[in-house]
């Protein structure tokens, strides 16, 4: 299993990210442990993640590997929930293009087959104007060369993750999503044997990403690499 690496990152848009070689790979679908380090310089400082992120460490995930530009926070939070909205279509195409830039820089590449996000139910998409996160996955597409496709749907509403603890994230996601059938296993034109990058705005515990990468991956896809413009560090 090739790695993308887990990256800790700096808190603001104008700080070098951390990139693949900096960090630790994220384990996933074949049983690695999660060791979520992630050092710059060999330390840690304003603005930037800790050393070590406590909640990741010693976890294990059903994706194959994480790209994250930034640490959650500030401006950067200020940016992504600002491009969560449409209206902001042009910051959240800087946003998936600097992240799509971040994927490809990576050493040990691998271009994903196709390109998906996490999709949005419809009334939030109504309320918002559209769904920023399908904007970003766009833009990561243009970048990497692969096609963007809308693979996973939501089966029933979900409460923002934000309000929960963890374990109420875990409850608000199990089976909320499915795989459309056009993509299913054994289906023409599906992911069986596909690597499947799946971009997100924020990373915070994993709940999300790991619930749809697991359907992907019973969906037939050989490798699920998530890429997220944040991630939310605990203590941070």
């Amino acid at each position: 299993m090739e790695e993308i690496g887990d990256q800790s990152a700096a808190g603001k848009a104008g700080d070098r990210p951390v990139g693949a070689s900096q960090g630790r790979p994220v384990g996933a679908s074949q049983g690695r442990r999660v060791d979520a380090s992630g050092q710059l310089d060999g330390k840690s400082s304003a603005g930037l993640a800790p050393a070590r992120c406590g909640h990741c460490r010693d976890r294990r995930f059903a994706f194959d590997g994480v790209t994250a530009l930034w640490l959650y926070q500030d401006c950067v939070r200020d940016a992504v929930v600002a491009a969560k909205y449409p209206s902001h279509a042009a910051l959240g195409e800087v946003l998936g293009r600097r992240l799509g830039q971040q994927v490809v820089s990576h050493r040990g590449y691998e271009r994903p087959d196709f390109v998906t996000y996490t999709p949005s139910h419809l009334r939030r998409q109504i309320a918002r104007g559209g769904n920023g996160v399908e904007v970003m996955a766009k833009a990561v597409s243009r970048v990497v060369g692969s096609p963007c496709r809308s693979i996973v749907r939501l089966n029933r509403p979900i409460s923002k993750q934000a309000w929960l603890d963890d374990e109420q994230r875990q409850q608000n996601v199990r089976g909320a999503f499915g795989v459309k059938k056009s993509y299913a296993c054994c289906s023409r034109g599906g992911i069986s044997d596909s690597h499947v990058l799946l971009v997100d705005d924020v990373l915070t515990t994993g709940a999300t990403a790991g619930e749809i990468a697991g359907l992907l991956g019973c969906a037939g896809a050989r490798r699920v690499s998530l890429a997220v413009v944040a991630r939310a560090v605990r203590g941070s």
